[in-house]
C-alpha cells in the first residue's frame, strides 16, 4: 500500500473517494465499507510513522532525514484528502506533520546549499565570502536540528490521537464523549 503511494497510484481513487462520499444518499452498508477503506487506508501509515520517530536516535543521516519528510508529506497528502470527511479531520495531526515537514525540509536545504558551496570554483575574496554563508547556514541547521526532538514528541504523540479516534470512529463510540472521559488526558 505504501509503494503505491510512493508512486502516486493511488491519487484518482482517492479523488474518486472524496466525490463518492461527498454524494448524498448512501446506503449504511456502503458506508461501513467505506468507513473501513478509510480507517485502514489511514491506520498502517500512521502506525510506521510512529514507530519510525520512535526509531530515530541520535542525529540522523540527511538522506534519512530526505526518506522521511517525504513520506511524512505523503502521509499529510492522504490525511488531508480524507478530512472532508468530518470524523476524520484532525487539523491538529495535520499542523504537526507540517511542522516536522517544513523542519526536515529546512534542514535538507541547508546540507544542499553547503554542498553545492563547498563544490563551487570561487576566487579568494569568493572563498571567504562562501565559508561565512556556510557557517550561517550551518548555525541556522544546527538550530533545526535541536528542535527536531521537540517536534517528534509532538507528532507522535498527535498520531497516537489520532490511532485513538479511528478506533473510537470503528467501534461506533462518540469522539466528544471520549475526549471527556480519558483519563490520561487533562480536563477541558
Amino acid at each position: 500500500m505504501l509503494h503505491k503511494l510512493e508512486q502516486g497510484e493511488l491519487t484518482r481513487n482517492l479523488y474518486e473517494l472524496q466525490g463518492w462520499l461527498m454524494q448524498e444518499g448512501k446506503d449504511e452498508a456502503g458506508a461501513a465499507e467505506t468507513e473501513n477503506y478509510v480507517r485502514k487506508a489511514l491506520i498502517a501509515p500512521i502506525k510506521d510513522l510512529r514507530s519510525a520517530i520512535g526509531a530515530m536516535k541520535g542525529i540522523p543521516e540527511i538522506k534519512q532525514l530526505h526518506v522521511f519528510r517525504i513520506r511524512i508529506k505523503r502521509l499529510r497528502y492522504l490525511l488531508e484528502a480524507f478530512s472532508v470527511v468530518p470524523r476524520y479531520h484532525d487539523e491538529a495531526f495535520i499542523a504537526a506533520l507540517k511542522k516536522l515537514q517544513t523542519l526536515l525540509g529546512k534542514i535538507n536545504d541547508v546540507y544542499q546549499i553547503k554542498h553545492l558551496l563547498e563544490n563551487f570554483e570561487a576566487g579568494e575574496k569568493q572563498i571567504y565570502q562562501r565559508e561565512l554563508f556556510i557557517g550561517w547556514c550551518s548555525r541556522d541547521a544546527l538550530r533545526n536540528f535541536f528542535s527536531l526532538t521537540e517536534c517528534f514528541d509532538i507528532a507522535r504523540k498527535a498520531a497516537k490521537k489520532y490511532l485513538r479516534i479511528l478506533a473510537l470512529i470503528h467501534n461506533g463510540k462518540s469522539i466528544k464523549a471520549r475526549q471527556h472521559s480519558d483519563p490520561h488526558e487533562p480536563g477541558q
